[in-house]
């Protein structure tokens, strides 16, 4: 709370921060302004990311605001309503558009010098705008480590057939080595149970990785629009997992998935339980990306992935700064 005066009466109006903030963020900044995301920026912006069909992992309000301080995630509006994000990555500056790119050429070659690269472009939406990309001098750059895995909901939720059979032969022993193990849907009386294996994680991890999103995310798992189970063993929380609907890509994005890595078998059995509650008009289980880690990318891997949710950078095609890992593609080589 702070105090503000306001004429010659000194009259005292007390404002409580929050509600000025949520107020504020009511107002859209319009280019070049930004504005931070924070949680009152989802009645602005979560309608218009639920609507996209790319399925990008990044492009979702959750996704933005449980890495926001990761990335130092801004937005703005440009004048035809698009939305702009801006961030910075291992100290380079970066834009994503995921309603679209800019098609005016010189405000796209304006944007590839002021900051180093756009990130997160589908292959749709880079092919949808190549007039702009080619004029303003843009070069595209495969982005691997950051394709999202995606999966066949049926599948997982059967796990049918030889390549899958140890996969099974796990679950099945968790089973029979747990069999007071209980699972249930997410609620918020499952808070506690999940920050106590958020924290047992976290002791088992060789670093704190996404800690901080993943606490928030069960904080703030309602918020966020987000859903989920708990299993617990002899009545002792040992697993959770919370994800998040994308209707118009028919898709689930799993945000986040803990457990205690001393029960063999939990986190095959709660990837199969989350699987199984999904609703049927989801077709799609989106485990996000790699990051480049090759234990994660093996992991993956072993679900038999049945595509990738492809995503692109774009760079000054003249840039010094281009990582050498990055692969430069043609127009004709892209996947949509």
């Amino acid at each position: 709370m702070i105090s503000r005066y306001f004429g010659k009466a000194n009259t005292v109006l007390l404002y409580d921060w929050i509600n000025i903030e949520y107020i504020l963020e009511m107002v859209p900044p319009e280019y070049p302004s930004f504005l931070p995301i924070n949680i009152a920026s989802r009645e602005l912006l979560h309608p218009k990311l639920n609507l996209l069909a790319d399925g990008v992992s990044e492009h979702t309000f959750a996704g933005l605001y449980l890495f926001r301080q990761t990335y130092d995630y801004h937005w703005s509006l440009l004048p035809d309503g698009k939305l702009i994000l801006a961030g910075q990555a291992h100290g380079q500056s970066f834009t994503m558009f995921p309603e679209g790119l800019p098609a005016d050429a010189k405000f796209l070659r304006a944007i590839l010098k002021e900051y180093d690269y756009i990130r997160g472009a589908s292959g749709r939406i880079i092919l949808e705008n190549r007039d702009a990309i080619e004029k303003a001098g843009g070069a595209i750059l495969e982005d691997r480590d950051n394709f999202d895995y995606l999966y066949d909901k049926s599948e997982m939720a059967e796990l049918p057939g030889k390549k899958f059979h140890k996969k099974r032969n796990l679950i099945h022993n968790f089973e029979r080595s747990y069999p007071e193990h209980h699972t249930e849907i997410f609620t918020a009386n499952h808070i506690p149970a999940a920050l106590s294996i958020l924290e047992l994680w976290r002791q088992q991890a060789i670093n704190d990785g996404d800690y901080v999103a993943a606490r928030e995310a069960i904080e703030l798992f309602e918020e966020l629009d987000l859903h989920g189970l708990v299993t617990s063993i002899n009545g002792k929380p040992k697993a959770f997992a919370l994800g998040e609907n994308l209707p118009a890509s028919q898709s689930c994005i799993i945000h986040v998935e803990k457990g205690d890595h001393e029960a063999k078998g939990i986190y095959q059995y709660i990837f199969r339980e989350f699987a199984r509650q999904l609703p049927q008009d989801i077709k799609i289980i989106n485990r996000e990306q790699d990051v480049g880690d090759p234990g994660l990318r093996q992991a993956k891997e072993t679900y038999r992935p049945i595509d990738f949710t492809r995503k692109y950078q774009i760079w000054p095609a003249d840039s010094a700064s281009i990582p050498d890992k990055l692969q430069q593609l043609t127009f004709e080589e892209l996947v949509p």
